[in-house]
């Protein structure tokens, strides 16, 4: 299996450059497997001595499988049909689940909350979204309606007022995740806009009918600092 589970990228809030990127590669979350590159620096002279692309002795070049089956139809994003957009979030409360290691969990988490929802009697205010700060700390819920209460594992929380970055993306949920937010930190850094808060993704459509889900992917975000 080929491409990413999940890519995390950590940005200065100042300047917007990459400070590091935490990387599960496709199918390695069960092993705990991650890359983090760190110490990432931009613009300055390498030495071309540091790359050396011969294979160690005992070992030889396969070539690529990539390039022996083609390009995946899965790692294309048809950037000219997402449009972002830039608005002003209201203040919402939402009950959550909070969660720890692969994000291939979420659509589980998200059946144990709604089931949740429906024992309590409480009607969800929206569709159901996952809030990814890191592997080790992220969460999955509903918005709901002021005053509702949880009882354990389940939290209330707020999701706070503010500006927010948002692109809506026709298909399955999930599908190319990885790249689509590579492509929108590309495009808030060339708007003039830095993130301030962890990625988003509001879930929408049905289960049973992958080609008429959406997401709408969100993040909190604030003017880059010229």
């Amino acid at each position: 299996q080929h491409g990413l589970e999940w890519l995390d990228l950590w940005l200065d809030l100042d300047s917007g450059a990459l400070i590091h990127a935490d990387i599960t590669p496709a199918g390695a979350s069960a092993s705990g497997y991650q890359m983090h590159i760190r110490d990432v620096r931009v613009d300055v002279d390498v030495d071309p001595a540091l790359f050396d692309m011969k294979p160690p002795a005992g070992y030889s070049a396969l070539g690529s499988a990539r390039t022996a089956e083609g390009p995946s139809p899965r790692s294309r994003i048809d950037v000219a049909s997402l449009q972002p957009r830039i608005t002003q979030a209201a203040e919402q409360p939402a009950l959550v689940v909070p969660m720890s290691g692969s994000y291939a969990q979420a659509r589980g988490a998200a059946a144990r909350v709604w089931q949740h929802l429906q024992q309590r009697g409480v009607v969800p205010a929206g569709p159901a979204f996952g809030r990814f700060e890191s592997e080790a700390h992220w969460e999955v819920g509903y918005p709901v309606p002021p005053g509702t209460s949880a009882q354990s594992p389940f939290e209330v929380i707020t999701l706070p007022a503010g500006l927010v970055a948002s692109v809506v993306v026709d298909g399955p949920w999930g599908e190319d995740s990885p790249a689509r937010w590579s492509w929108l930190f590309a495009w808030l850094g060339e708007h003039g806009f830095v993130p301030v808060g962890p990625p988003s993704e509001v879930w929408s459509g049905d289960e049973a009918q992958p080609d008429a889900q959406v997401t709408e992917m969100r993040i909190a975000v604030a003017a880059a600092r010229r």
